[in-house]
């Protein structure tokens, strides 16, 4: 079974151990052969690893976040987790919240950091951070906060350099995001979809750690659309 994004990006989500492994899947909305579109969370196995910046990885959890465009393909123009210095910018407003303790690397920043920093520091390649299917980023200035020590929220406002035309079946990796200490990761984000408007979609919750990885597919909200 395969995630891929349109950029050609595959994630075997029933790899080793040491890759990626679902082994349960809620799918609030889905029928027989139909693919929702919504988020899913994928857990990577982080093997607990640590690095000369301090880093040290035991005990926490890494997740990847991928908006699945469901049976029909879109233009996606971008993800509204919230903006960061101006909650109230949308009503209601787009978050993601935790009650955990966010790794945040001393190296790292809100995009995908540099293969060759990875090779120094290894625990950077599970630092906390904004994708878009492994293309080029432009975050709203001043937008973004992927701490957790606002309330346990984690805001920010991304988009693709141009539309992202996503096939039928597709997803984008949004979002990494890697924690310890919680009994919950949760929210909702806006998606541009072109036409389509910029609708909300639920990020489902992640229970407290149970030990194995967990693949959960979220369901469109509501087709509520910004002003």
């Amino acid at each position: 079974m395969k995630t891929r994004t349109h950029a050609g990006e595959v994630v075997s989500l029933c790899a080793g151990a040491s890759a990626v492994v679902a082994v349960a899947i809620i799918a609030p909305l889905a029928h027989a052969g139909t693919i929702v579109r919504g988020f899913t969370w994928v857990e990577v196995d982080n093997q607990g690893v640590s690095d000369g910046s301090g880093a040290d990885l035991t005990g926490y959890r890494t997740f990847d976040l991928y908006f699945n465009l469901g049976s029909s393909g879109a233009v996606v123009t971008g993800f509204n987790m919230g903006f960061a210095p101006n909650p109230a910018i949308d009503d209601p407003q787009p978050f993601i919240e935790t009650d955990g303790v966010v790794f945040n690397h001393a190296f790292g920043g809100d995009t995908p950091p540099l293969p060759a920093v990875i090779d120094l520091f290894p625990a950077l390649a599970f630092d906390t951070r904004l994708e878009f299917g492994g293309e080029d980023i432009l975050v709203v200035p001043n937008s973004i906060d992927l701490t957790g020590d606002n309330n346990g929220e984690l805001r920010g406002v991304w988009l693709p350099l141009g539309g992202f035309q996503v096939d039928p079946g597709d997803s984008i990796h949004a979002l990494r995001i890697t924690l310890t200490d919680f009994t919950y990761l949760r929210g909702m984000i806006q998606v541009g979809l072109g036409s389509a408007g910029v609708p909300y979609f639920e990020v489902p919750n992640i229970p407290s750690p149970a030990g194995a990885a967990v693949l959960i597919t979220g369901a469109l909200l509501l087709g509520r659309r910004r002003a």
